[in-house]
């Protein structure tokens, strides 16, 4: 029963996800429409396997990179190098900060399915829109884990998918990062 649900949960946020770049990206292309159906088509399945086996799997994640960058140069306001930029700049950097962490505090910090995840995310947003993303998943666990173990779902000390927190943060950072973007810069003044 499981197995189906999946399945028409992703055919709908796809279906969503279609509808959505008509009202968030006003001069979308085709190449955006179907950026967003393919993000929302591999996003929802590796939140749920990563929450359920602590797994992000290649076979979703390097393909859509892949589409990600065949698609840059038909996209509105983005280009081949946005995408590449964003896909190895975000994920080699993430994996840097999870290296020096994970010898800082003498355990695995993160799994290298996050960085992988990290690689699609960031060709399909660039450099910016993916740095943006990584520190609103940052922000929706700071939320959602005490929120998780207050209602007993979870144990202090014990791993956490960090994966779907990422996908979230990619969905919000898709559709919202030039409006979160100038709140920002409004808010410490830059604007």
């Amino acid at each position: 029963m499981e197995y189906p649900l999946v399945e028409a949960l992703t055919g709908c946020v796809g279906a969503g996800m279609l509808y959505s770049v008509s009202l968030f990206i006003p001069s979308a292309t085709w190449a955006d429409y179907l950026m967003a159906y393919t993000m929302g088509l591999i996003l929802i399945p590796v939140i749920i396997i990563d929450l359920r086996h602590f797994l992000i799997p290649d076979m979703m994640v390097l393909p859509g990179a892949l589409i990600a960058w065949v698609l840059a140069d038909f996209r509105v306001n983005f280009d081949i190098f946005d995408s590449l930029m964003g896909g190895f700049g975000i994920a080699l950097g993430l994996w840097a900060f999870a290296t020096l962490l994970s010898w800082v505090i003498k355990k695995q910090a993160m799994g290298f399915g996050d960085v992988k995840f990290m690689l699609f995310a960031g060709s399909i947003l660039g450099f910016q829109d993916a740095l943006l993303a990584v520190v609103l998943s940052s922000f929706i666990g700071l939320i959602i884990i005490p929120f998780l173990t207050l209602m007993g779902s979870h144990q202090g000390g014990k791993k956490f998918p960090y994966g779907p927190m990422l996908g979230i943060a990619t969905f919000m950072s898709f559709y919202w990062s030039e409006k979160i973007w100038s709140w920002y810069f409004e808010f410490v003044g830059l604007s």
